[in-house]
């Protein structure tokens, strides 16, 4: 688990390092400025930056085991994590503002509907909806006392991008 977690520390700090400098207006709002409008080298048009963001879960669902460690079903949640932490965001220029179209997120996560714990939480999310994104992810729950299969769990939801 904790080669696991400074692993994701790592991969954090280089996309930090490569993308913006110095974590530039991390708490601005998104200016066209910071964005470049036109196609770089690869093709892609836009900027990726580094942003705040948040989540609430839509559905969460968890594996659930028997005593034995054999699977047993599926148990579904609604609203039952909350998460904030930091996205990888592409940003583009639709009508002279700055547009969000597709993020990758990585987030401390929080059980709001079971026992209190903590979590990491990786999230995909596309499109831009007044502020909302609709958004999936695999997250863990640190849970001391169960199995390390037991803690994992796939999610919907909906994310909130400061742009």
């Amino acid at each position: 688990m904790k080669k696991l977690f400074i692993l994701s520390l790592l991969l954090l700090l280089a996309v930090g390092a490569s993308a913006q400098s110095k974590w530039a207006g991390f708490f601005d709002p998104v200016s066209v400025n910071q964005i470049s409008a036109g196609a770089s080298e690869k093709g892609l048009n836009g900027t990726f930056l580094i942003r705040p963001s948040m989540i609430m879960a839509g559905n969460v669902f968890k594996l659930q085991y028997d005593e034995l460690g054999e699977f047993n079903q599926v148990s579904s949640t609604f609203a039952s994590r909350a998460g904030m932490g930091i996205s990888y965001s592409h940003f583009k220029v639709i009508d002279n503002e700055p547009y969000n179209d597709y993020s990758f997120a990585a987030m401390v996560s929080l059980a709001t509907a079971q026992d209190p714990n903590a979590g990491f939480l990786f999230t995909a999310s596309a499109f831009n909806i007044y502020g909302l994104s609709p958004s999936i992810g695999l997250g863990y729950d640190i849970v001391k006392g169960q199995a390390f299969k037991q803690n994992f769990y796939f999610m919907w939801g909906a994310q909130i991008k400061f742009n």
